[in-house]
């Protein structure tokens, strides 16, 4: 058994340990555990149509999937447009472009005025399912903006 002192020293080294074990768990939160002197990747606006035999589609979400499987980020499309501002851009390269029904959380939908409820029903049933699988379309994102897409859907 151990005397009063030792476990007293005991704990006072174990309570330490946690101790420095907080303060480096902390600052990997805060400075990140990437590589050091990794710069931020390189994002760029993206814009563009979505429409559907020519018209505008009224409600809808846009999906990219990167090619090579590192980002997938979506946006609204609101009478046929949607857009990817620069400090929420996407990283240049080749992408699954998915476009899915609108999906809004009811509270939220309720929200809506009733022209707009009727509207965001009737693009649901009018979106067509084959455009909500990866490798339907698909987009170059470059470098340089502008990138201003266009997506026309066909039944």
């Amino acid at each position: 058994m151990w005397s009063t002192t030792e476990t007293t020293a005991r704990w006072s080294r174990l309570r330490g340990l946690l101790q420095l074990a907080a303060v480096v768990a902390c600052g990997l939160m805060v400075t990140g555990c990437g590589r050091p002197g990794t710069p931020p990747r390189q994002t760029v606006p993206v814009s563009g149509t979505v429409t559907l035999m020519k018209a505008p589609v009224p409600f809808a979400t846009i999906e990219f999937a990167s090619k090579a499987g590192r980002d997938v980020q979506s946006a609204e499309v609101i009478d046929g447009k949607f857009q990817f501002p620069a400090e929420h851009g996407l990283p240049p390269g080749e992408y699954h472009v998915r476009i899915l029904p609108y999906e809004a959380e009811i509270e939220a939908f309720q929200k809506f005025p009733a022209d707009k409820q009727r509207a965001i029903v009737a693009a649901r049933k009018s979106l067509p399912k084959g455009y909500t699988r990866d490798g339907a379309l698909a987009a170059t994102i470059s470098n340089s903006p502008p990138n201003e897409l266009t997506f026309d859907l066909r039944p």
